[in-house]
């Protein structure tokens, strides 16, 4: 999953929460609502226009009905009529440059101030762009992990594999994943409800933005003659609606831990933050090879050396500087004893983001949205209404650390497998360890094929190189050329598997070739992972690839395993002298002279073969369940 290895993902927990702290004393946003609504104004929506005219004294309704008999429309038509009269008086008066009404017109400093607040919404879309919209739950762990901090720490310590197994030390690793999930739901009833609203308020805030930052300005725009002529209300009232919806929904401004989270992401995608691990003598950070060490926090002093920040990533104990395209970082611009220098970046973000929003908030208190709308609409109970969004939250969270639980057993149960398979091959091979295929991936190549009998065709390799080539060959090859087999299929049998062990090496050493870069395999796979075609028909053609690439290899494997099982056969004929379908040697005391403990050397390979056959009926099981994972 390639979310669980971005920055935000994995940033220390303590590190994230410094930064939040120090965020905290240096920011100066404002809480004060982003929609402000002028104290001649209602705050919530207006009856409709029969209960206002209702509502109206007996006098005023007889005045209207009056009027009514000379205009030809009924009293609510002439009473409405009245009202929006009022309200485009109203508006010239305290508003004047946005609106004519009397036109119904959209004026030319309603084109500037709208053109300003794309300016300031889009201001965000970058960010929501790369956290958001590429993975929800991977940014809404993020923003859990400063308004929920201790439920984070459970559920990144508490299903922890290793812990798990340390407590359950004999229950199966399928159980010990569903145990996890189990302690995952536990710890999700530890949320507060202080903790629920705070992160649906988040949610919402961010589905708000994003609304704002998506919406369709330049249709509204070009829409006004000669760029900032004017524009009718009913070319673009349905559009403008809208759009005092989403500004009306996003009353109550970001809190800073979303900005932080949105921004954390801006950071990492322009490479200005490295990507946390454990060495040195402090907190560890791995970024492309380099790393940032050090008693307080990140580096010594942040990006650069540990007294001036000067650019280059600390090494940890001297900060001297290491690549000559690091980013500068003052010591006391960032957080930790020191400092660190992606805070100040975060900082700039942070003040250009409450700029953006205090504009935001002008542009709601200096544009009469609503009253503008209810002139053109003709309809003076409009209101805006509130948008859904960000009711999700929850699930979207949750799935998330399924997901990261998941993957993290899954990857947690191959490296299991892998120790077993390492184990297995130090014990056949007595401590030396095979090199293995050179293209197939594996942990010191994670580019490679994947091919999935690489681990049963690396053992095979080895078995032929370390054990057949020095040990069994000089033994078989003897009987090859002079054994006096009495029955002839015996010889036929014995030639053929021994052949078919002889050129193991080179049939695993082809298909290695064939995986490779240049090889059919190898350019095949490229091909399909560079296809251009839809994602189904993509993984379908890699899926062909590897299927084909695995039936070749299981071929390999398939002849070894018959030639080898063919092979003890026959030994036990001979070496048991029997009569039957294997029998012995015409010749077997000549051999026992000429190779002295010729029978018993041809028991112990024998034996060999046999420990062979059963190493690999283990490595196929342990595929199978690294397939399954």
């Amino acid at each position: 999953m390639d979310t669980l290895e971005r920055l935000a993902t994995n940033l220390p927990l303590e590190e994230r929460q410094k930064m939040f702290e120090r965020l905290q004393t240096l920011s100066k946003l404002s809480e004060e609502s982003l929609y402000p609504v002028s104290a001649n104004e209602k705050t919530e929506p207006a009856l409709s226009v029969e209960k206002q005219y209702t509502a109206l004294p007996w006098y005023f309704r007889l005045f209207y009905f009056i009027l009514s008999i000379f205009k030809n429309k009924t009293p609510q038509q002439i009473f409405t009529d009245a009202q929006i009269s009022k309200l485009g008086n109203r508006i010239d008066t305290e508003y004047p440059g946005f609106y004519n009404y009397r036109n119904g017109l959209l004026l030319t400093d309603f084109n500037r101030l709208l053109a300003a607040l794309k300016e300031d919404a889009r201001f965000f879309f970058d960010a929501l762009d790369i956290s958001v919209n590429r993975d929800r739950g991977d940014f809404y762990s993020f923003l859990g992990s400063l308004e929920m901090p201790e439920i984070h720490r459970a559920l990144e310590v508490e299903t922890e594999p290793q812990e798990l197994r340390a407590r359950n030390p004999v229950i199966p690793d399928s159980e010990l994943r569903q145990s996890a999930l189990r302690v995952m739901e536990e710890i999700f009833t530890r949320i507060t409800e202080v903790q629920r609203t705070a992160m649906y308020r988040n949610a919402r805030a961010l589905y708000c933005l994003k609304e704002l930052a998506s919406f369709l300005y330049d249709r509204v725009l070009l829409a006004f003659s000669s760029g900032e002529g004017s524009c009718s209300i009913k070319v673009v009232k349905e559009m403008l609606g809208s759009l005092n919806n989403i500004l009306f929904s996003l009353k109550d401004p970001p809190s800073l831990a979303l900005l932080e989270s949105l921004f954390i992401f801006i950071l990492q995608e322009r490479a200005m933050l490295p990507v946390p691990a454990k060495t040195g003598s402090g907190n560890g950070v791995a970024a492309n090879g380099n790393l940032i060490t050090g008693d307080a926090g990140y580096g010594s002093a942040g990006y650069g050396n540990g007294t001036t920040g000067s650019a280059g990533y600390g090494n940890g104990t001297t900060g001297d500087a290491v690549p000559s395209n690091a980013v500068p970082g003052d010591a006391d611009a960032g957080y930790g004893d020191a400092g660190y220098g992606a805070s100040k970046d975060l900082q700039r973000l942070l003040n250009r983001a409450e700029k953006a929003l205090i504009n935001i908030r002008n542009f709601n208190r200096r544009l009469p949205l609503t009253l503008i709308l209810k002139c053109g609409n003709r309809d003076i109970s409009y209101y805006p209404r509130q948008i859904s969004g960000g009711e999700d939250w929850y699930t979207v969270y949750r799935d998330y650390w399924r997901r990261y639980i998941t993957a993290r057993f899954t990857a947690y149960m191959k490296n299991r497998r892998r120790e077993e398979l390492g184990e297995i091959y130090r014990i056949f091979f007595g401590g030396a360890e095979p090199a293995g295929l050179a293209n197939a991936a594996g942990e010191n190549n994670t580019e490679g094929f994947p091919l999935s009998v690489a681990p049963a065709l690396s053992f095979l390799l080895g078995f032929y190189k370390l054990v057949f080539v020095p040990k069994i060959n000089p033994l078989l090859l003897p009987l090859v050329a002079e054994g006096g087999f009495n029955n002839k299929e015996n010889r036929t049998e014995f030639t053929g598997a021994y052949n078919d062990l002889a050129k193991l090496g080179t049939d695993i050493q082809n298909l290695d070739e064939k995986i490779g870069a240049g090889g059919i395999y190898g350019e095949r796979y490229a091909q399909a992972r560079q296809d251009m075609s839809s994602l189904p028909i993509k993984r379908r053609k890699i899926q062909l690839v590897l299927e084909d690439a695995g039936e070749d290899g299981r071929q390999i494997i398939e002849r070894a395993r018959l030639a080898a099982d063919t092979i003890v056969n026959i030994i036990t004929g001979i070496v048991n002298k029997e009569s039957g379908r294997y029998d012995s040697l015409s010749n077997l005391a000549l051999f026992e002279v000429k190779f002295p403990g010729f029978p018993v050397k041809l028991r112990e390979t024998g034996e060999q073969l046999k420990e062979t056959l059963k190493t690999l009926d283990a490595i196929a099981v342990l595929e199978t369940e690294l397939e399954k994972n």
